[in-house]
Order: structure tokens, then sequence, then C-alpha cells
């Protein structure tokens, strides 16, 4: 708290002194922008945005040569994903050294994280039926409430276009990955149905090398790792409704971590995932739009360890509905208020250990939010536009014992029109509501926890140039002080609150686009410091979080020649700490991805080629310790579409 009165000064004294240099015109001026975002409720030009906003397109996912949303993920800057190990492994995001549960993850703007773990495994998120992605980083909790401490991730499901179109799919990798999909896809007046299903094997039976102290090293070959996932997918939009079904079976081996003797794990597991969304919009009046939402998910998983006698089953359901009206109350002013309701269960059985385990979770939540947007117009070339925004949240918990009040303010300045600089700043208060595991799971969980809160402060600079070729930069200081922050560790793996921690660091990003797109570059980097501040007698005082980078980056660029389009991508990812003390660390690493793609129309028919070459300098790293990730990999896939 101790900056709080120093950032809303900072916002303050760059709101009024836009207000100062603005004259009295107020007419509205419409921008041809590129792209609009809607992960922060109000749909907005990613330029006017008050937080810091990427934007995954249809077009970049096309050219990915990625199968989940964690692939798409690698694509942003500012994202740490961490991944299990390979195409089967389970795979999570942290933003600003926020954990996973700290990010809240929409489906056509519907939260999905799940209440057990807080978190969503994005290998559970095929990418065939994605049509872009929205990041936004930040505090989010006055939008989408108790996940959204570190930002938003929203995922915006493909819809139909005109016409009857058919496409067809083969893909053959190493570790005997293959993958077959379908999809049909119509458009009729005024809307259109898209229905789709792929099913993907392998094995991950990649090599891997286990280091030891004072020992020689032990070649190894990662087994019982293999993956069998099937995806059903539909969605349909017909006017002012639109309604959308995923499902998804997976069937998984979990070999855990390794050692010196062997890789070899019977650890199974079996996640089924059903996710539903439906939507509808009224135009109440030209100044007026009732919007209703609803979602429903249901995911059934198994897990099975021979070793530890452990047969266990658990069933997630929750359902959730929402309404949102948007006042346009003058041209320059808009309100949006809405409430929400969900309800989530978890009912898990089996045995544990040998023992028997049986766990029963229950939670309601009622919602209630108002946000405001404010333009003025000066019409200048310096301090041309100016927008306030303030959001308040309120929500309340069945099952925790306190509520939550969750404020944000923001300003996004347009200081030059010539090169499309803006000025950006926002603080919010934040939560995070302890999960069911957290609450309940026997044996490794503690009632009296509190749900974690925190003050998220950001101020940031974007700009863009050039009429031809075109030029986009954006840079931002972050600063997160958490209070009560939820951890867990090993040996008893006990969630607890620390007193304190503190997340500060810088973000930049640079894009190039040439005049007629044929060349794209991109290069980005972030460095911050994740500290407990818990108590200066701890020997962990002033340490950074385990598994925390200091430092990750990006870059990559992509040509399209008259040949084929060529991507190459470069990922970095700094030392990590595996431990509280800093007494154990995974090393720094850099990887290199490379896609190439061939398209060709023949009669009614387009076919397209893809090659992609995965790590290739063939690097040894890890994300977790103990958990080693495949060298170089090839894939090669077939498209046929009518």
């Amino acid at each position: 708290m101790r900056h709080t009165w120093v950032k809303c000064f900072i916002i303050g004294s760059c709101s009024m002194n836009f207000l100062f240099a603005a004259d009295d015109d107020t007419t509205k001026i419409y921008k041809a922008n590129d792209i609009v975002v809607t992960a922060i409720r109000i749909a907005v030009a990613v330029e006017d945005a008050p937080a810091p906003v990427q934007v995954v397109t249809s077009e970049s996912l096309q050219n990915l040569g990625g199968k989940t949303v964690a692939d798409a993920l690698a694509l942003v800057n500012g994202a740490s994903v961490f991944d299990y190990g390979a195409a089967g492994g389970m795979k999570t995001i942290s933003i600003r050294g926020l954990s996973a549960a700290n990010v809240a993850i929409l489906l056509d703007g519907n939260p999905i994280n799940d209440p057990q773990n807080g978190l969503v495994d994005l290998s559970l998120l095929p990418l065939s039926f994605v049509d872009r992605i929205e990041f936004v980083s930040g505090g989010a909790s006055s939008f989408y409430g108790g996940n959204a401490s570190g930002g938003v991730v929203n995922i915006i499901t493909r819809k139909a276009g005109d016409g009857l179109h058919a496409r067809v799919l083969q893909e053959i990798g190493s570790f005997n990955d293959s993958r077959t999909a379908a999809e049909v896809r119509g458009g009729f007046g005024g809307g259109g149905m898209i229905a789709g299903y792929s099913h993907e094997t392998g094995s991950d039976n990649f090599p891997f090398v286990v280091h030891r102290t004072g020992a020689a090293d032990t070649a190894l070959k990662r087994s019982d790792a293999d993956y069998d996932r099937k995806t059903l997918y539909w969605s349909e939009n017909l006017a002012d409704f639109d309604a959308s079904i995923q499902y998804v079976k997976f069937d998984r081996g979990v070999p855990g971590e390794v050692d010196s003797v062997s890789s070899n794990n019977s650890v199974r597991e079996n996640d089924e995932v059903f996710h539903s969304t439906f939507g509808s919009r009224w135009v109440l009046s030209p100044a007026c739009v009732l919007k209703v939402k609803s979602a429903y998910d249901n995911g059934n998983e198994t897990y099975t360890d021979p070793n530890s006698m452990t047969d266990l089953y658990y069933q997630s359901k929750g359902g959730d509905i929402g309404t949102q009206l948007e006042w346009t109350c003058a041209e320059t002013n808009r309100l949006i208020g809405g409430a929400e309701y969900d309800e989530h269960t978890l009912h898990a059985a089996g045995l544990s250990w040998g023992s028997n385990f049986i766990l029963d979770a229950a939670r309601l939540r009622q919602s209630v939010f108002l946000s405001d947007d404010y333009t003025i117009h000066a019409g200048l070339a310096w301090l041309s536009q100016a927008i306030l925004y303030a959001a308040d949240r309120y929500d309340k918990y069945s099952d925790v014992g306190t509520d939550a009040f969750s404020p944000k303010i923001g300003v996004n300045v347009c200081i030059n029109t010539t090169y499309d600089v803006h000025l950006r700043s926002s603080w919010s208060k934040n939560f995070r509501v302890p999960t069911f595991n957290d609450l309940y799971y026997p044996g490794y969980s503690n009632p009296a926890l509190n749900p974690e809160r925190s003050d998220a402060f950001d101020i940031g600079l974007s700009a863009a140039a050039g009429q031809s070729d075109r030029h986009s930069f954006q840079a931002t200081y972050y600063d997160i002080e958490v209070q009560d922050g939820i951890v867990s560790e090993a040996p008893d793996y006990i969630p607890y609150n620390i007193a304190s921690a503190t997340h500060r660091g810088v973000e930049a990003r640079y894009d190039y686009r040439s005049w007629d797109d044929e060349i794209n570059a991109y290069a980005g980097g972030s460095y911050g410091v994740s500290l407990d501040k818990s108590s200066p007698a701890s020997p962990t005082y002033d340490k950074q979080l385990p598994y925390v980078p200091k430092v990750t980056g990006l870059a990559g660029i992509a040509v399209q020649t008259s040949l084929f389009r060529i991507d190459i991508h470069e990922s970095l990812m700094g030392l990590r700490y595996t431990n509280a003390l800093e007494t154990n660390s995974l090393p720094s690493y850099a990887l290199t991805d490379i896609v190439l793609n061939k398209s060709a129309v023949v009669s009614s028919f387009s076919f397209s080629l893809q090659l992609a070459v995965k790590n290739v300098f063939d690097k040894e790293y890890q994300i977790y310790q103990d958990f080693p990730m495949p060298g170089r990999s090839f894939k090669i896939s077939l498209g046929v579409e009518y």
C-alpha cells in the first residue's frame, strides 16, 4: 500500500494535464484500428486499452505449427508457459511471476478456470477451434474476479464465413506423433456453423540424459508417456445468438520425475472435458445493448498410480449465467454494468496410498460489476485524446469467509498522433480465492487460508509509425504487492499464507510489418523480480520465488517468398531457482523453431503443406526439475480444403 497514493497521483496527473489541454470540441473521432480487443469486457482498440494487450491472430495460429493454446502463448511477451513434459504433459501459464491460478482463462469471454486447482491445463485446449487469442497483462479482478490478478487470456472460437467448405488434414511427426482432422463449415444468411473432429496420438519416447554430481551421465529414453487425444467441436452463430461446444478426451501416461535408474512409470491419467457457451445480444435502443451469456463445464478425470496404490476419480461440474448492460449515455461516455451467478461442485473418490479417499466441495459465487470509460477529444497533434477508465466489482463466495471488492482505475492518453504515441497507466486491487484443493484436499489442505490479495500498478508507452512499412513498440513498468500470498512447498505441500511478496519489472516489445505484409518481425523481453517479503527474519526473505525467471524473451521473423512462407521463432527462458532458499536452480535456455508453409489452389481445391522443426539446435533443457523436455523434433502435415 505504500505506493498507492503515488500511483493514483501519476494517473491523476496524466488525466488532469490532458484536461487542461483539451478544448470544448466533443465531436467523436472514429479511427480505423487494426484489432479490437474484448478481454476487458468492453470492445476497445488495442492502442486505446488501459493495459498492455497482445493478440495472436488467426493467421499467426495457422502458420504456427502448434497444437494447443500453450503453443500459441509462446508468441506473446511477458508470459511463461510451464510444461511438465512434451505433448502429453500438463501445461500452465504464469504472468508477471504470479501463479497460474492468478490468470483468468476465458473461452469466448466465459471464465473456465477449474476451482479444484484454480488453473487451466492448456494441453486440454487444442487450437483446432480457436480463431484468435487476446492476452492482457495486469490486474483484472475488477472484470473477472478471483482468478485474474496477473492477467487475462481470452480464447475466441472460430465462426463460419460465407459458403460451404470442408477440410481434411493428416499430420505425422517425431516420437510416433500422428494427427488426423476433419472439419465442415457453412455460412448462410446472417449466420453459420462449424463442426470438426481431430484424433492425435503419440508415444513421446524421446531420449534424454540424466546428469549426476560425482557420477557418470546416464542416457535414458522417456517411456510411459504415450497419449491419445480426441477433440470434437461445434459452433453456431445466427444474428445476435451464438453457441459453442468443445469436448476433449485425453488419455495419457504421466511419467513423472526421472532418476538415474529408470524413467519408467506406470501412472496414467484420463481426462474428459466438456465446455459449452451460449450468448445472445438485444439492442434495446440505439444507445442501450443487453447481453446475456451462460456456460456449462463438466470435467471427469481418473488418475491411477499402482506404485502408491492410488486410484482416484474426480468429477467437476460448473455453470454460470451473466447479464451485461451497455449504455452509451453520451458520444464520449459509456457505462457497462451487470451481474453474474455461478456454481461449481467437485466430487472425488477412490483409494490413495491404499486408504479410502473422498472429497466433496461446492462453491456459489455472486457478483456485480460496473465500469465506465470516458473519452475526451482535443483534435490536436499533441494530447489529442484521453480515455479515462474506472471499474468496480463485488464478489461473494459461499465457502470463503470474506468477500472481495475489486476497484480499478486507468487512463490512456494519445500524446502524439503522428507516431500514435499513447501513455497508459492503471492501478487496481485484486484477489485470488483459495481453491478446493487448498481448502479441502485430505491431508494436503489448510481450511484457515486467507484469500490472496494484491495491489497492482503499471505505466507504459506504446507507439506506431509508418504508412507503408509499419513499426510498433510498447514498453511497460509494473509493480505488484501481494498480501497473504498462497504458496505450498515440499516436503508436505500443505498451502499457507506468506505475509507479503513483491513483483516488479519491465516488459518491452517491437513489431514490424512490411507494406505488402510479406515480412513480419518481432522481438520482446521482460525482466522482473518476484521476492518473498514475508519476514526479515526468514531465511527466504528477499529471495526470488521458486520457478519464477527474472528474464524471458522472444524474437521471430516471417517471410513470404514466391515458393513458401518461412517462420523462425526464438524463445528464451532465464535461470529459475527450484527452492525458496535459492540453493538449487535450473539453467537458462534458448530454443529455435522453424516452420515452412506452402499453399496452392487447384480448381475448387486448396492444398496446404506445413513442415515444422522444433528445437532446431537440439538443446537439452528442463522447465521443471527432473522433467526432461524433448530435443529436436519434426512434423509434416498436409491439408486439403474444398
